[in-house]
């Protein structure tokens, strides 16, 4: 899914001396979810921290909005991770675009649904939509926020796109156990061998006939549980028109709004 730059590898060489390198601010400890870096060119990113023990090497992806992501084995010290981010300045300051700003969104436009929402703040406890405008519990765009408003997504995905997916499944015979609603890096969605499909919450952002693809894609996996000829000759018969989709797809992330990475 992801239109994104990745730098992967389990270490790096010593760097040659007088080379600038950015400057951690925060604790790269465990369970930290990001901290902040000071470029040598004086801007200052955000690095969101992903640590899993499936994870077999160090990666630094760069979403296209700028987004930096460090990915890590569980296990991996504080002082690798250090290291890496280090030795990697350059390549950091090379990908994510001078004086790039994820501005605030004002309206949230739903494709998928056709809907169209005002965003506004206020009290409350949690993300309220009503009459066009959806009021997100704060003062302004931070990260309580920004955890509502992800929040509310993903309640509308788990409603809507799991009504489409049932009756998909109903009409085309492909079974599913359950949906889970997530918000993926790099997929679209997933299909388990229990029969879980997992979907993006970022599919709301994207025209109709793109959800129904992925839709219909996951369930396909019901009776093949890979990419074969067979689950490609499948997913033809449900959707004569996936050579079309299937292109569309690779480059729909350029339809997401900027500041949809700043949820995560």
């Amino acid at each position: 899914m992801s239109d994104a730059w990745d730098k992967g590898r389990v270490w790096q060489p010593a760097r040659p001396l007088n080379v600038p390198t950015c400057i951690i601010l925060g604790d790269l400890s465990s369970p930290a979810k990001s901290v902040e870096l000071s470029l040598p060119d004086g801007r200052v990113l955000t690095c969101r921290i992903r640590r899993h023990p499936g994870y077999r090497s160090m990666r630094i992806t760069v979403r296209a909005g700028g987004q930096v992501m460090l990915s890590a084995p569980q296990r991996v010290s504080n002082r690798m991770l250090a290291s890496f981010l280090k030795a990697n300045s350059g390549w950091i300051m090379e990908r994510v675009p001078a004086g790039r700003t994820l501005r605030a969104p004002n309206l949230l436009e739903l494709t998928a649904l056709g809907e169209r929402w005002r965003i506004a703040y206020g009290p409350g406890r949690r993300a309220s939509a009503d009459a066009g405008v959806l009021l997100l519990p704060s003062d302004g765009w931070d990260e309580p926020a920004m955890r509502a408003l992800r929040a509310w997504l993903v309640g509308r995905a788990r409603s809507e796109l799991g009504r489409v997916l049932e009756r998909h499944s109903r009409e085309t015979g492909l079974p599913y156990s359950r949906v889970s609603i997530r918000g993926q890096a790099t997929r679209w969605g997933s299909y388990s061998s229990r029969g879980t499909v997992s979907l993006n919450y970022r599919l709301l952002f994207l025209e109709p006939e793109l959800v129904t693809y992925v839709l219909l894609h996951e369930l396909c996996h019901s009776r093949h549980m890979d990419h074969s000829a067979a689950f490609w000759a499948l997913l033809q018969r449900v959707l004569p028109d996936t050579p079309r989709l299937r292109a569309r797809l690779r480059s729909a992330t350029r339809e997401l709004p900027d500041w949809l990475e700043l949820l995560a």
